[in-house]
């Protein structure tokens, strides 16, 4: 796996799930998160691809917050429609 431990936003920009040799990076206040077991949301044509390679704290305070909202679970199996629409 390559190495992410300081990263800059150039180099973030690598990390958008295009190339499958890299794992999906999304950074959220300066932390930064592996995101590829999700990858059906965070590859080209997920919902979520915009986030990818990419510093989201801005769109991630801008998402709804109720509680049926929230979860840990990646793959949607536990949910009702998108996690990112």
């Amino acid at each position: 796996m390559a190495h992410i431990d300081n990263i800059n936003e150039d180099k973030l920009n690598r990390y958008d799930g295009t190339d499958p040799n890299l794992p999906i990076l999304v950074t959220i206040r300066g932390k930064i998160y592996v995101v590829s077991n999700g990858e059906s949301f965070y590859r080209s044509g997920g919902s979520c691809v915009v986030f990818t390679g990419k510093d989201a704290s801005h769109a991630q305070a801008k998402m709804p917050t109720k509680p049926e909202d929230l979860s840990a679970d990646l793959d949607g199996s536990n949910r009702q429609g998108d996690p990112c629409t």
